[in-house]
């Protein structure tokens, strides 16, 4: 028999060689890695995080657990922990979406007489209070009927009572919405939840604005149309920051 033939010679590295070609591959893997793992790390703390691209309403603040993202414009903001009990963040988010339609309709309420010259909103209703009728009363040549303060005041609780007594029968989700013929033009066959985030959002601003007008009539004895129309036409000296020269003194 033969022998075998002899097998062909190994090349290998030298073991320091392949040490430190090892080692700088996957030092370079790292650092490249790094980065990507740290958007992916973010992203995966931030995924539930409202509009799409994970918004907080202070980039790097500690999110409360209990604010999960299921809730429209949830931004992860309650530093108070008031909505840590569950049924206690339903009430808060029922009356915040009361108070903001409420708003938002009180911020049109706020400007529309003065925008179609019917008086401001500080001098609109001293007509009821002077026993008066509006400048606004005659419908043709009727005027409209004599009303007091007690008798509006007791309709508006009437009406309102009934309203809310009828809405409170309704479970929670047909309470804050209840579509139906509350949405006449059918815009919840559309994107609901963009809409419902769209919502929250205008009725947060719509409260801070009503509070602003109050504060700026309170602060300038301006409202809010006659101070716009003040800073339109200087700009440089009628701003927030000569209020207290151009409001009242003491």
């Amino acid at each position: 028999p033969t022998a075998p033939e002899p097998a062909a010679p190994f090349r290998t590295h030298p073991p320091s060689a392949m040490a430190f070609a090892t080692t700088s591959a996957r030092a370079a893997a790292s650092v490249r890695a790094a980065p990507t793992a740290r958007r992916a790390s973010a992203r995966m703390a931030s995924s539930w995080l409202p509009g799409k691209g994970g918004e907080q309403w202070c980039p790097g603040a500690d999110v409360p657990k209990h604010l999960d993202g299921s809730l429209p414009g949830d931004y992860g903001y309650d530093p108070l922990n008031l909505g840590s009990d569950p049924a206690a963040l339903d009430q808060y988010r029922e009356a915040e979406l009361m108070n903001g339609r409420w708003a938002m309709l009180a911020v049109v309420g706020q400007n529309l007489p003065e925008a179609i010259g019917q008086g401001s909103y500080t001098e609109a209703p001293m007509w009821m209070v002077n026993g008066d009728l509006p400048s606004y009363a005659v419908v043709g040549s009727l005027p409209w009927p004599q009303v007091s303060v007690p008798g509006v005041l007791g309709f508006q609780a009437l009406a309102m009572g009934l309203a809310e007594g009828y809405r409170m029968k309704a479970d929670y989700n047909d309470r804050i919405y209840p579509g139906g013929a509350f949405d006449p033009l059918g815009y919840a066959k559309g994107d609901l939840d963009d809409l419902k985030e769209k919502e929250i959002v205008h009725a947060r601003l719509a409260m801070l604005a009503v509070i602003g007008s109050f504060a700026a009539t309170a602060a300038t004895g301006m409202t809010p149309l006659e101070a716009l129309g003040a800073h339109i036409a200087d700009p440089w000296h009628s701003n927030v920051g000569d209020a207290y020269v151009i409001g009242p003194t003491m």
